[in-house]
């Protein structure tokens, strides 16, 4: 239920932005920001947008809070605002650890923003990535009520997640197929190579018995035959586009037993681990067919 919402602001021309908090248990409250043009039509497309490891998802509707997101803007990153542009209902989902959900309380916090979240909800036997899913799963639950703010296409909803906002798209969409289709920008790649070479000092991605039972492959798998995009760069040093063309590769073996390996993409930019708006328009813009 909504905890608390505010009037809605204008951004840009005839862009708007409604800030509301939504309350999906007796302990979690999460800052969601719609960001939508008028007239608003009926039967709107959802785009759900993570930011990833950023000072907030602000960034998304184009909005500057420390100086690094002016640069991070002016490359593209204001993926929310130009999903809504092109007709979408854009839904920033602020993920934890991250803006408006930065640790407060702790007396003695860690360096990196999320490592001590994780670590205290392992003693719960949960996971941030299992936690991060379930919330995604709230915001489309709340999507979908009937006396919602907006009147939405609940068969077209779509989310797009950068660096570790890519990693939860991932298990989100595995999870709940109410997901039509995901782009996950620069974060596939398979485990070993990535989490289990590197280290892990946010506590993102890591799922006990990861390695033993499953890899990323298999997650991607779940989602078969739904759509699923990877997007990463020759020159990504987190993610190589190496990586993600392995994983589709295999994962493609389910997407074929289901007639649907048309619905499985791995796109190859040029470049380091950042945002690439034009390139990720390109291929949701032909992949994302009603």
């Amino acid at each position: 239920k909504i905890a608390k919402e505010f009037n809605e602001k204008i951004i840009f021309k005839n862009m708007y932005r409604k800030e509301i908090y939504l309350k999906i248990s007796p302990t979690t409250t999460i800052p969601i920001n719609l960001i939508y043009k008028k007239p608003i039509k009926k039967n709107l497309k959802v785009f759900i947008f993570l930011a990833g490891s950023t000072s907030g998802v602000h960034i998304g509707w184009g909005e500057a809070k420390v100086p690094i997101d002016h640069q991070r803007i002016f490359i593209g990153a204001d993926m929310a605002k130009q999903a809504a542009e092109k007709g979408y209902l854009a839904v920033t989902f602020e993920q934890a650890g991250y803006g408006e959900r930065l640790e407060r309380r702790l007396p003695k916090k860690s360096n990196n923003r999320t490592i001590d979240f994780a670590n205290h909800l392992l003693l719960l036997g949960k996971t941030l990535m299992g936690n991060s899913a379930t919330e995604i799963s709230s915001v489309i639950d709340w999507l979908c009520l009937k006396n919602n703010f907006f009147n939405i296409n609940k068969s077209n909803i779509y989310l797009y997640g950068h660096s570790s906002g890519g990693t939860i798209v991932q298990f989100a969409a595995a999870l709940d197929k109410r997901i039509k289709g995901t782009l996950a920008s620069r974060t596939v790649g398979p485990v070993r190579q990535t989490i289990g070479a590197r280290g892990c000092s946010a506590g993102d991605g890591i799922i006990p018995g990861f390695l033993e039972w499953f890899d990323t492959k298999d997650i991607i798998s779940l989602i078969a035959p739904r759509l699923f995009i990877a997007l990463s760069g020759d020159k990504d040093h987190i993610f190589p586009y190496s990586g993600a063309k392995k994983v589709i590769n295999d994962a493609k073996t389910i997407y074929k037993k289901l007639n649907a390996n048309e619905k499985i993409v791995c796109i190859k930019v040029k470049g380091k681990h950042q945002y690439y708006n034009k390139e990720s328009w390109e291929v949701l813009d032909k992949y994302m067919k009603y």
